[in-house]
């Protein structure tokens, strides 16, 4: 038996050690995530004054928080290494402005995450907190919304799993976002639609053969983030066809011979992001990312430089 998924990650690379055949066509393991997203903070210079009445940099010393859901793999990347960078980075966090939220496994747990995200918002803020980390999207959104009704705008430190362009508009405003910063990997899930169109910079054959299926079988799209879900769903799809495809020839398809054909595919194309690479303990697929930043001008997220190799 094998797993694949395609979603928000909510394991680290030691949990995708622990078991081979499960693997990702569209997430970060989360210590990776930390790896990468607290140098491209620092490289962005997001860690300067900031004012949280007016959004705007400011004289209050930098303080940061970082919320985060209460499942060991997040506790783990936070802090092994999400902590650990912050603090070499000249930014240590208090104890208590790291913020483990509920995460629930039902719909009836909903309102008990919620009111652990407001009770975080309430700390931050009484602690005067100026920069928020939240690391998934219930965080940010949820943390968001209630500090736009308490008139607090920390600056955010953002990554790809939080939404933030998605949500952009919705339960984010634009006071809200102003000054958010971070790391972006899934350029369908960061971007508007028209920063990256099917036949733009961003995009692949095997995104534009994905579109095509779905419209031939009478799908649409009406936002960036449902076509960002059918690419995911192709490569669902593609990706196990082109690892069972990588057998060697004569060799039984079974579990063990799976698990060593992804241990050695290596670069392969995919429909939902620009470079997807598996291998031995690197069984989540991300290659390259951006830094990606809010902009008053469009009240969007986009891409700045060029992109990067993801450690």
């Amino acid at each position: 038996m094998v797993g694949l998924a395609s979603n928000v990650a909510v394991a680290t690379t030691a949990d995708y050690d622990a078991f081979p055949a499960n693997y990702e066509v569209g997430a970060i393991a989360l210590d990776r995530l930390c790896a990468n997203l607290i140098p491209t903070l620092v490289d962005a210079n997001y860690f300067t004054a900031w004012d949280t009445t007016n959004a705007q940099p400011g004289t209050l010393p930098v303080k940061v928080g970082v919320l985060a859901p209460d499942l060991p793999p997040f506790h783990y990347a936070i802090t092994h290494i999400c902590l650990p960078l912050l603090a070499r980075a000249g930014h240590p966090v208090s104890a208590s402005d790291v913020y483990f939220y509920y995460f629930p496994d039902s719909t009836s747990g909903n309102g008990q995450a919620v009111a652990d995200i407001q009770n975080a918002e309430l700390k931050f803020r009484t602690d005067g907190v100026t920069h928020v980390l939240p690391i998934e999207v219930n965080g940010q959104v949820f943390f968001g919304k209630d500090a736009d009704s308490q008139h607090y705008y920390p600056r955010y430190g953002v990554n790809t799993a939080d939404g933030t362009q998605a949500e952009n508009g919705s339960f984010l405003t634009p006071k809200q976002l102003n000054g958010a910063v971070g790391l972006g990997y899934i350029p369908s899930f960061d971007l508007t639609a028209q920063m990256d169109p099917d036949n733009g910079p961003y995009s692949s054959p095997e995104r534009r053969q994905c579109v095509a299926i779905m419209e031939a079988g009478g799908q649409t799209f009406g936002s960036t983030t449902a076509e960002g879900n059918a690419l995911s769903y192709c490569d669902l799809f593609f990706q196990l066809k082109r690892v069972i495809e990588h057998i060697p020839t004569g060799q039984p398809i079974s579990q063990a011979t799976f698990i060593a054909s992804l241990d050695t595919i290596g670069q392969v194309p995919s429909a939902g992001i620009p470079a997807a690479f598996y291998g031995r303990h690197h069984l989540d697929p991300m290659t390259e990312g951006w830094r990606w930043q809010y902009f008053a001008n469009c009240t969007c997220m986009h891409y700045t430089g060029h992109p990067f190799h993801l450690r």
